[in-house]
């Protein structure tokens, strides 16, 4: 996050808030705040704060939105995860 007032700490600890927090968004993306913080316990202003924490220092990486290929008339579709592990 550009200009961001967050000091981005890249093994920021994730606690059971953020974990709740990322399992309403992983269900939708387009979940609210306000949504968000009933369902946690938390108000609208913390889940944003949290969840811009969790951009800048890595945890939430992206916002994702799934089409359905055969409204563009796709033939294939393929998902594919790649997890690579370089140590020295």
């Amino acid at each position: 996050m550009t200009g961001s007032k967050y000091v981005c700490k890249p093994r920021h600890e994730i606690d059971t808030i953020d974990l709740r927090i990322i399992q309403c968004h992983s269900r939708d993306s387009r979940t609210s705040y306000r949504e968000i913080s009933s369902v946690v316990g938390i108000t609208p202003n913390a889940i944003k704060e949290r969840i811009n924490k969790m951009v800048c220092n890595g945890i939430i990486q992206s916002f994702i939105v799934n089409i359905n290929p055969g409204l563009f008339r796709y033939e294939k579709e393929c998902h594919l995860t790649v997890k690579h592990s370089y140590k020295k």
